[in-house]
């Protein structure tokens, strides 16, 4: 079984709690992506890779930089996109990712990515119409730590 042991250095380190099961942490990575329209349970992810949840959410952590819940979180959000492009109706598209409704859905999307999914879908179809790459939609936006893109200061402070 190949293990990766990183450190700071990038030398190898003879932590043992630092290893990595890399092929047990591309299964369950390869099962993520495969069930992405879905809620997976840990306990599926601990039997595809016969890590324990805590040792498996720790090594995907070290190789992919977010939790496997995050990661499927956003293949969700990636696939709601590409059906967002597909001009489908969003409550279709909320079922379709596997949201238990719209409502969830559209919370999800603007924390990932600071707008709603019908606002996204219109600056989209603004930009198609004005012949501009999508990949100018704007990013979630950077704001400091406490602060919400849509709330304002009481009292105009």
């Amino acid at each position: 079984m190949p293990v990766v042991t990183p450190s700071r250095q990038g030398r190898p380190q003879s932590v043992t709690s630092r290893r990595v099961d890399v092929r047990a942490i591309e299964r369950a990575r390869q099962f993520l992506d495969a069930e992405k329209t879905r809620v997976v349970h840990s306990r599926e992810l601990e039997s595809v890779t016969g890590l324990t949840r805590y040792d498996l959410s720790r090594q995907f952590r070290i190789m992919f930089g977010t939790t496997p819940y995050r990661y499927l979180l956003m293949r969700r959000l990636e696939f709601a996109r590409e059906r967002i492009h597909q001009e489908r109706p969003l409550v279709e598209v909320a079922l379709d990712v596997g949201f238990a409704d719209q409502a969830h859905f559209t919370r999800a999307f603007r924390s990932a990515f600071g707008l709603t999914p019908a606002r996204y879908r219109a600056l989209r179809a603004s930009q198609r119409s004005s012949a501009a790459p999508a990949s100018d939609l704007p990013a979630k936006p950077s704001m400091g730590p406490g602060r919400h893109p849509t709330r304002t200061r009481a009292h105009g402070r």
